[in-house]
C-alpha cells in the first residue's frame, strides 16, 4: 500500500477537487492507497476566526462561518451538482459546536479557550475528507471517508506538553477500520491535523500539522512510500514565491529535509520525516498541477547515494522570530563543506558584507556550513534574494567556489 496527502491548496475548489479524485482514482487502479487530506485553503484559518469571535463575544462570527458553509456547498455543485443530505447534518453539527462556544466562554482561561478553538477549527478536515470522496466517485473511484480522528497521542491535553502520537495507537486504531474498505477497492481518505489524545479528547497536531499526521498514518500502515501533493513540486534552494531563480532540489536526505524545515521552507512540516526515517519509507513531494512530474524525493542518506550522485548547493530560508517583527534569514550548505574547506574567520567575512549591507541586522555563524542573519521583516525578503544570488549564481559543485566566494565577501 501507499499513502498520499493532499494539502489545502490541493483542494481549494470543485476544480481541483476533482483533478486530486481523479488522481486517486488512476493510483488504485496500480494498487491499494490512503489519502490523508487538509482542510480547503483558507478554511482552517476562518474555523479559527469563527471560534475566537464566538469565544470572544464578538459580532459577525455567524456570517464568516455561513460563507464557510457556502463554500463548501458551491464545492459540492461544481462536483455532482447538489449537496448531498449528510453534508447538511454534518454542517447542523458545526453549527452546534459553534453556538457551544459562546455559552463556555466565561469558564475558560486563556490556555484553555485556545484549546477549544483549536479543536472547532478540526471541522475543517472533516469536512475535505467527505469533499474528496464525493470527488473520488465522482471521477469513477470509490471514497471511504472516514470522519473520525485516525491519530491517536500518549499525551493528554490538559499536560499541557506538545502532542505526541503513537503509530502503534494509530496502528491498532486503523486497521479494523480500513481493512475491509481496502479489500472492496476503496480508497479510505482521513483527516490530517486532529487527533485524540491519551484520554480520548478531540485535539489537534498544531498548525500545518497534516504533513505530520500524513506521516505518522503511512509508519503506522508500514506503506511503501508516502507521496504529498501541494502547490510546489518540492523543497527548492530558496522559496521560490519569493526568490526567481529558486532551484528544485531532487533529492534531500532525511535530516536534511528535516533540518530545511526547521529554518523555515514550508515545503514541509518540520516533523513530518521523523516518523518515516526508522522504517526507511521514502517520502515523495510533488506539485498537484503536475502529479506525476519531477519533484523532491526524501530518503535514507545510503539510499540516495546509491541513486545518484548529488551536487552541493547553498539553501536559503527565512522563518519569523520573537514578536514576529523580525526574521531570521539562514544560509545553510549541502552536503557540508570538507572540514578544510572554509573556516569560521571567512563565513564570518561573507555575514558581515551582508550585514553591512542591512544596517540595523544582526548576524552570526552558526556551524561551518550554516550561517544566519536576523533582519527587520520588512528586509527579510529582499536579504533573501540577495543571499541567494550570492551562492548561488554558478553551480556550487566544486568547494573551492564557495570558499573563494565566501573569502571575496559573496
Amino acid at each position: 500500500m501507499r499513502a498520499v496527502k493532499f494539502g489545502g491548496s490541493s483542494v481549494a475548489d470543485a476544480d481541483k477537487l476533482r483533478a486530486a479524485g481523479a488522481l486517486l482514482a488512476e493510483l488504485r487502479a496500480r494498487g491499494p492507497v490512503t489519502a490523508v487530506v487538509s482542510a480547503m485553503a483558507g478554511v482552517t484559518d476562518g474555523l479559527l476566526g469563527v471560534a475566537r469571535g464566538a469565544l470572544g463575544g464578538e459580532q459577525g462570527w455567524r456570517d464568516s462561518l455561513r460563507a464557510i458553509g457556502y463554500r463548501h456547498r458551491s464545492a459540492y455543485r461544481g462536483l455532482a451538482g447538489v449537496v448531498p443530505r449528510a453534508f447538511y447534518d454534518q454542517w447542523a453539527a458545526i453549527e452546534r459546536d459553534a453556538e457551544a462556544l459562546v455559552h463556555v466562554r466565561s469558564t475558560l482561561g486563556a490556555t484553555q479557550t485556545d484549546l477549544a478553538a483549536a479543536r472547532f477549527s478540526g471541522w475543517g478536515e472533516r469536512l475535505a475528507v467527505r469533499l474528496l470522496a464525493a470527488a473520488t466517485e465522482a471521477e469513477g473511484g470509490a471514497g471511504f471517508p472516514v470522519e473520525e480522528a485516525p491519530i491517536q497521542l500518549v499525551t493528554s491535553e490538559r499536560s499541557g506538553v506538545d502532542p505526541e502520537p503513537s503509530a502503534l495507537a494509530t496502528r491498532a486504531w486503523l486497521l479494523p477500520r480500513l481493512a475491509m474498505p481496502v479489500m472492496r477497492g476503496e480508497v479510505p481518505i482521513l483527516p490530517g491535523y486532529i487527533a485524540r489524545d491519551a484520554e480520548g479528547r478531540l485535539t489537534t497536531l498544531g498548525r500545518n500539522g497534516s504533513d505530520h499526521s500524513a506521516a505518522i498514518i503511512a509508519q503506522a500502515l508500514g506503506v511503501t512510500r508516502l507521496t504529498i501533493y501541494s502547490d510546489v513540486a518540492g523543497v527548492y534552494t530558496a522559496d521560490p514565491n519569493v526568490v526567481e531563480g529558486a532551484r528544485l532540489l531532487a533529492t534531500l536526505a532525511y535530516d536534511e529535509a528535516a533540518r530545511i524545515a526547521r529554518l523555515g521552507a514550508k515545503a514541509l512540516h518540520p516533523r513530518a520525516v521523523e516518523p518515516l526515517a526508522p522504517g526507511a519509507i521514502p517520502l515523495e513531494l510533488r506539485a498537484a498541477a503536475g502529479p506525476f512530474a519531477p519533484g523532491t524525493d526524501i530518503g535514507s542518506a545510503e539510499r540516495l547515494a546509491r541513486q545518484r550522485a548529488r551536487a552541493a548547493t547553498w539553501v536559503v530560508a527565512a522563518r519569523p522570530v520573537g514578536d514576529s517583527r523580525c526574521s531570521e534569514v539562514t544560509a545553510l550548505r549541502l552536503p557540508p563543506w570538507p572540514a578544510d574547506a572554509v573556516d569560521g574567520a571567512q563565513a564570518t567575512r561573507a555575514v558581515a558584507a551582508l550585514e553591512r549591507a542591512l544596517p540595523g541586522c544582526a548576524a552570526h555563524v552558526i556551524a561551518r556550513d550554516e550561517a544566519r542573519l536576523t533582519v527587520p521583516n520588512a528586509h527579510a525578503r529582499v536579504t533573501a534574494q540577495a543571499w541567494h544570488a550570492a551562492l548561488l549564481e554558478r553551480d556550487d559543485e566544486q568547494y573551492e567556489t564557495g570558499q573563494n566566494r565566501l573569502a571575496a565577501g559573496a
